[in-house]
């Protein structure tokens, strides 16, 4: 998804992904905090492209505005284009930012090098969580399996005590 007010700004990362792009990726655009707001899909979009300045609010503001999946981090990569400053930097970190591109410059390769690491982030992102479920799944299995041979040891344990003949002095 891809957040700027200038229509200029928004076709050139268009062209952009469209010449590096052997992945298929689609891009949605949208012009103003709104609009980006009601085509963010977490299960599409991969990764976020948003300028600082939007009609509305900032990027950064956007950025808080978006769905959270359950107490998972947030379901997609982001790249923020900004004119960086310090505090926009610290501000940002906190959300998941990580790739901060200044418009003035801004170059092709150093736009899809940052598009790839984000994209490359979130599929570790969901390859850990799916590595978590699997560990958990297994967890619940081996609790399951040694509550079950406890219980066979109690029961061997209660028979062995039932067998045993007292010896007499």
């Amino acid at each position: 998804l891809v957040g700027d007010d200038s229509e200029t700004d928004r076709r050139a990362i268009c062209r952009t992904i469209a010449r590096f792009n052997g992945q298929g990726y689609h891009v949605d655009e949208a012009a103003t905090f709104e609009e980006a707001l009601q085509k963010f899909d977490a299960s599409q979009h991969h990764c976020l492209l948003l300028d600082y300045v939007l009609p509305g609010k900032n990027g950064l503001e956007l950025l808080k505005s978006l769905p959270v999946v359950a107490d998972q981090m947030p379901p997609v990569a982001r790249v923020i284009a900004v004119n960086e400053s310090h505090e926009v930097v610290g501000q940002a970190l906190p959300l998941r930012v990580r790739d901060f591109l200044r418009k003035d410059q801004m170059s092709p390769t150093s736009l899809w090098q940052a598009i790839s690491r984000a994209v490359d982030r979130r599929r570790m992102r969901q390859e850990l969580v799916r590595q978590r479920q699997q560990l958990e799944e297994q967890n619940a299995i081996l609790r399951e399996n040694q509550r079950a041979l406890l219980n066979i040891m109690e029961d061997l344990e209660r028979e062995m005590a039932q067998r045993r003949v007292p010896v007499e002095p």
